[in-house]
């Protein structure tokens, strides 16, 4: 690539397209999709709905716990078809043994876990809990997802506003809870 006066200067191909920069990784696109009767519709990336929704959680000042998607990279340790700089770092510092362990004790803690967990103080130590998972597309809960939450009720958004809707009644729900809790 040649510069004139600080400028790039493109030769021989096109640059790509500027692209809005997601929280935890690195450059994301969102997805055009043709359906059958040939309408298109532009589908979010999982992780810009995963940050709006976190941002909604964080401007009301609850606790969440989201995994960070680092930690799922550590579990490719050792697996030649996931080849990322994080794993392989692992496996120089600990040596191969040690990283494959350090991965079997990640998978069996963070196996299932779902996107989004948020909690509301309702008094004395108790916390009425909100569990859901983006699913963004035709994506769907996975066996293990399904494992984890057996008994608890857990909730897919496809969308931010779909997570406004089950936020806002988490909330009402949780304050009548609190007042009925404080009251006895």
């Amino acid at each position: 690539m040649a510069y004139d006066n600080g400028v790039p200067q493109f030769k021989g191909h096109i640059p790509k397209p500027v692209r809005r920069k997601s929280r935890p990784g690195g450059w994301r696109r969102a997805k055009v999709v043709v359906d059958k009767d040939g309408k298109i519709t532009i589908q979010p990336r999982h992780d810009d709905v995963l940050n709006a929704c976190i941002d909604i959680v964080e401007a009301h000042g609850l606790k969440y716990m989201h995994i960070p998607n680092e930690l799922y990279q550590l579990c490719a340790i050792g697996d030649p078809f996931k080849p990322n700089q994080l794993s392989f770092c692992f496996e120089r510092q600990l040596g191969i043994n040690q990283a494959l362990h350090l991965k079997k004790i990640l998978m069996d803690a963070f196996k299932g876990v779902i996107d989004l967990i948020v909690w509301y103080p309702i008094g004395e130590g108790f916390n009425a809990c909100l569990q859901g998972d983006i699913k963004v597309g035709k994506d769907k809960l996975n066996h293990a997802q399904k494992a984890w939450g057996m008994g608890n009720s857990i909730r897919t958004w496809s969308s931010v506003d779909e997570f406004k809707v089950d936020f806002d009644k988490f909330l009402t729900k949780s304050k009548q809870l609190a007042c009925v809790y404080n009251a006895q």
